[in-house]
């Protein structure tokens, strides 16, 4: 994974079995870009990291 801005979260990909998980480790709220490399391919995302009407912290990636 290449993130953009590690002020804002660390994202990381852990192998679990067959499948992987993705990792978020969030710093403070904001919005950056990562990208994930696999083999040949590049896919880039958006993360952004914010806090709801109840105070809790919530991410929403979406793919570019």
């Amino acid at each position: 994974v290449i993130m953009n801005d590690t002020d804002i979260a660390q994202v990381t990909i852990a192998a679990t079995g067959p499948d992987s998980m993705v990792r978020i480790q969030a710093h403070k709220y904001g919005k950056t870009g990562f990208t994930v490399q696999d083999g040949g391919q590049e896919y880039h995302y958006t993360l952004e990291v914010w806090e709801d009407e109840s105070g809790h912290s919530q991410t929403t990636i979406t793919r570019e």
